[in-house]
């Protein structure tokens, strides 16, 4: 669990997760079966864009800040109105929004967090960790580092004119590394932390969904994952980075030096149903699926827009907000949550129509923590009309990060060989077998859509 500062959940104490991984890995090391010398090396994933600001000794300077913060909405479209047209998104692949660590650092320029003002180095939580651990310095992929806004998707660098235009320096940023690459080992500190033995190596990671798309097998152009967790991200592998103002699709890195990926985003697809498994008293989002089991599809007429953070592909509207439309007193319980379970994959349909013409590929790979709950990939099957693959576990980004590390300690030669022997297999195939029956509810929800953005932003709680 995530040790949050404030109620909005998107606020965090960065020494106490540092505390909370070492006992994560502590209790992993006391529990197992295998000997101290079968560890071998560690690295780190995580969710990208996720900032911890540091100050000049690089001790955490304030609050860590995830991605889905959008308390710096208004200070990063000032910052955006700031370059010239296109320049963000040329230079970077990505669409201005709230979503990049740039937005943050613009916020705290405009006093959106109550971070020291002596705060100099500005690290992602993966580069903090291993800092922690014993790195010699702040360290970071360029799959973690293109999610930052301050990265040339195309020269594979810090960008000096963002930097400029955000009076930055690239020293006050990590270290960009491959992924993979040795970079120090355990201190004796952070072993009595966590049990690890000091001196095992310490290896630079990459973004959760970079190794959730290695671990499922998105080596190559075509190779399509669906990664579903807090965020539902479809990655799509490319040959070639693409900038330029492609609707709902960003550019980032690839964990495999010499591929990049098309990204899109579904801000709130697994944080939608735990949040109104929250709301309604339930003990988790399995419980909401079982109770909204008994409603019909469609939900007797009660649509849920799923934009709790804002929306993310296609449109980047971080002031859009959700709600329920068409609830009256008729609504039952059930059909509260179904419509919950089923406006989260009508948004992702909308995502998949607005990037079909960026695919090359015909078939999706399901993967991540919610790839397991098979009554929501039937739902989303259904009403996406897209044929499914589950494969025989979620967990890909731990696969993906170990393909990584293993090679790195050079058991493989190169990552795309380690894949050949660790990607996860097809399980099963979910194919859909309503959609008929949602095609007028799907096009009631883009009406829907439309006239929810047209609303002004409310300035109280956000």
């Amino acid at each position: 669990m995530m040790p949050y500062h404030s109620d909005n959940r998107c606020q965090f104490n960065p020494e106490a997760v540092f505390d909370a991984v070492c006992c994560a890995i502590e209790k992993a090391i006391k529990s197992s079966p295998f000997p101290e010398e079968c560890i071998k090396g560690l690295s780190i994933t995580g969710q990208r864009a996720t900032i911890v600001p540091l100050d000049g000794n690089m001790a955490p300077s304030g609050s860590g800040v995830t991605w889905q913060d959008v308390t710096c909405e208004r200070a990063s479209r000032s910052f955006y109105a700031s370059l010239n047209d296109d320049q963000f998104i040329t230079c970077t692949g990505l669409p201005e929004g709230t979503l990049w660590t740039i937005s943050k650092i613009a916020g705290w320029k405009s006093g959106c967090y109550n971070w020291n003002r002596d705060s100099y180095y500005f690290a992602l939580l993966h580069d903090y960790l291993l800092l922690k651990f014993g790195a010699p310095g702040l360290y970071t992929d360029h799959s973690n580092a293109s999610v930052t806004g301050l990265y040339d998707i195309q020269k594979g660098c810090w960008s000096g004119e963002i930097l400029e235009a955000l009076e930055l320096h690239e020293d006050q940023l990590p270290v960009i590394a491959s992924a993979g690459t040795s970079i120090g080992m355990i201190s004796s500190d952070a072993s009595k932390k966590s049990c690890l033995p000091a001196g095992t190596p310490l290896f630079v990671g990459a973004g959760d969904q970079q190794c959730a798309t290695l671990g499922g097998g998105g080596i190559s152009p075509g190779d399509d994952i669906l990664c579903l967790g807090a965020a539902g991200i479809l990655n799509c592998p490319v040959s070639k980075p693409v900038t330029g103002s492609t609707q709902g699709v960003f550019c980032t890195a690839h964990a495999l030096g010499g591929l990049w990926v098309m990204e899109s985003i579904h801000n709130s697809f697994g944080t939608s149903g735990d949040w109104a498994a929250d709301i309604l008293g339930l003990k988790d989002r399995d419980s909401l699926s079982e109770i909204g089991k008994s409603a019909s599809a469609g939900s007797s007429g009660l649509l849920f827009l799923p934009f709790l953070a804002g929306i993310g592909s296609p449109d980047f509207d971080a002031s859009a907000r959700g709600a329920f439309v068409g609830l009256s007193m008729n609504h039952c319980r059930a059909e509260i949550a179904n419509a919950v379970l089923e406006g989260v994959a009508l948004e992702m349909r909308r995502i998949l129509d607005s990037v079909a013409p960026c695919r090359t590929g015909n078939i999706i790979k399901i993967v991540g923590g919610r790839s397991r709950q098979h009554q929501t990939i039937q739902t989303l099957a259904d009403i996406t009309g897209q044929e499914l693959l589950i494969l025989n576990t979620g967990e890909t980004t731990i696969l993906g990060l170990a393909a990584l590390l293993w090679t790195g300690l050079g058991v493989y030669s190169n990552i795309t060989k380690a894949m050949v022997k660790m990607a996860a297999q097809i399980e099963a195939r979910i194919v859909p077998n309503s959609t008929l029956a949602f095609e007028s509810v799907y096009r009631r929800y883009l009406k829907c859509v439309r006239l929810i953005r047209d609303v002004p932003p409310f300035e109280g709680r956000e």
